[in-house]
């Protein structure tokens, strides 16, 4: 499983590549055999994006993002990571 934290720039270009609504967490099968899940939330430490590197100071918005086979499924771990926000 990869699991990524993104800026919110890079975030949105994922999900208007996917097709994905702002806010949904559901995971998105892109490719056959391939799951994609992106979850908001606020920094609980600094970050580098890691798509583009740019700077994720603790308490700024970002994404943390999962993509998976069945080879190596997907496990939660976003909230090691991110204070989810309110729904």
């Amino acid at each position: 499983m990869k699991q990524d934290i993104y800026c919110p720039r890079c975030a949105a270009e994922l999900r208007r590549k996917y097709r994905m609504e702002e806010g949904d967490t559901g995971k998105k099968e892109p490719y056959p055999g391939e799951g994609l899940r992106i979850v908001d939330g606020t920094a609980r430490a600094f970050f580098n994006c890691d798509l583009c590197f740019f700077p994720i100071p603790e308490g700024a918005k970002c994404a943390a993002v999962s993509m998976w086979t069945h080879y190596a499924p997907y496990r939660e771990w976003e909230h090691r990571y991110l204070k989810r926000e309110a729904q």
